[in-house]
């Protein structure tokens, strides 16, 4: 998955990595899908109003399936945006593929929550957190039990209606989140709103209140966004 400010065909080139970046390197191709949200998405304020500090638009989401991967093979790919006037690329990053069915050997996994981005005044936690993990996969890369994955399960940007720090967060995971799988959660600064949710809710939650559990009092954790920018 990946986001671009242009409208536009999405496209990725990938093959096994061998040392270099050379558009020979790369004879496997997927095209992919694109999406996008409006601030009428939204459940409500502040998330659904566009003004400075609130709502912007997030331009097009894409996603592309790679296929044709062998086991616990490490891969170079780009990724492009088509305009029909050529395609616009991406530098080259690399990963590590799926282990296969059956796999006995250890590795490792990442989990962690509550992260928050500089932007929002998280910068202990949210760049501790980002160089953290970019360690722990540098220096497991050839260890007896490789980082295989990242879980974060909530809580991620505290972007709470206000949209440009989603883009923050997004580059502050980048350097990880190109290099291997990561998995995210739903929070209650995602989710959680009182009221707007009917026919907007991602969950299906016919109330248009939400998911109120009798243990939280969540109320308007997300700041209107109610799940959707997830």
């Amino acid at each position: 998955q990946f986001t671009t400010g242009a409208a536009g065909k999405p496209v990725v080139e990938y093959g096994p990595s061998n040392g270099n970046s050379k558009v020979s390197d790369f004879p496997m191709r997927a095209d992919g899908t694109s999406t996008t949200y409006q601030a009428s998405d939204m459940c409500q304020e502040p998330a659904n109003i566009t003004e400075p500090g609130k709502f912007i638009d997030p331009g097009s989401l894409h996603t592309v399936i790679l296929t044709g991967l062998e086991p616990d093979t490490e891969y170079s790919y780009r990724v492009g945006l088509s305009t029909g006037q050529g395609v616009v690329w991406s530098s080259t990053f690399a990963f590590r593929s799926a282990l296969p069915a059956g796999w006995s050997k250890p590795y490792s996994f990442i989990a962690y929550g509550d992260q928050g981005c500089p932007d929002d005044g998280w910068a202990l936690g949210g760049n501790l957190t980002a160089s953290m993990v970019r360690r722990e996969l540098d220096g497991h890369r050839n260890g007896t039990a490789p980082v295989r994955l990242v879980h974060h399960f909530g809580d991620l940007s505290y972007a709470r209606g206000s949209a440009y720090l989603w883009d923050a967060w997004l580059d502050m995971v980048e350097p990880f989140a190109s290099r291997i799988p990561l998995m995210v959660g739903v929070g209650n600064h995602e989710y959680d709103h009182t009221t707007g949710g009917i026919g907007r809710d991602p969950s299906g939650v016919t109330t248009g209140d939400g998911f109120h559990p009798a243990w939280g009092n969540f109320r308007t954790d997300s700041g209107g966004e109610c799940g959707v920018p997830t």
